[in-house]
C-alpha cells in the first residue's frame, strides 16, 4: 500500500494550478482520487500537527516546509523506509529516496 500526505495532495493541487489551469488542477484530484484502492491518505489534524512540530524541532538547522515535516513524520510513524521524492529532506530519517 502507498501513503502520502493530505499536506502533499494540497501542494500538488496548487502546483498545477499556479503552472497550468484550473482543468490541470482538477485533473491532479481525479488521478489521486483514482489511485484510493492503493493509496491511503493521511490526514492532517492536531496529533499530526504536533508530530511534524517536533521534526521540525528535531530538524531545526533545515528549511522544512510543515509539507515535508508532516512527510517525516508520516514515515517516522508508520516505519516507512522508501520515499518516492526528489527533496532531499524526505531522507534525514534514514528512508531511501526512490528518485535520485
Amino acid at each position: 500500500m502507498l501513503v502520502t500526505s493530505s499536506l502533499v495532495v494540497a501542494e500538488g493541487h496548487a502546483w498545477f494550478l499556479k503552472k497550468f489551469d484550473q482543468k490541470k488542477a482538477a485533473e491532479f484530484l481525479r488521478v489521486v482520487n483514482s489511485l484510493a484502492s492503493v493509496m491511503a491518505l493521511e490526514p492532517f489534524d492536531r496529533d499530526a500537527l504536533a508530530h511534524a512540530s517536533r521534526i521540525t524541532h528535531r530538524f531545526a538547522d533545515q528549511k522544512l516546509t510543515l509539507t515535508d515535516a508532516h512527510g517525516l513524520a508520516l514515515m517516522d510513524r508508520l516505519g516507512l523506509k522508501l520515499c518516492w521524492s526528489a527533496d532531499w529532506h524526505m531522507g534525514l530519517i534514514g528512508a531511501t529516496l526512490a528518485i535520485h
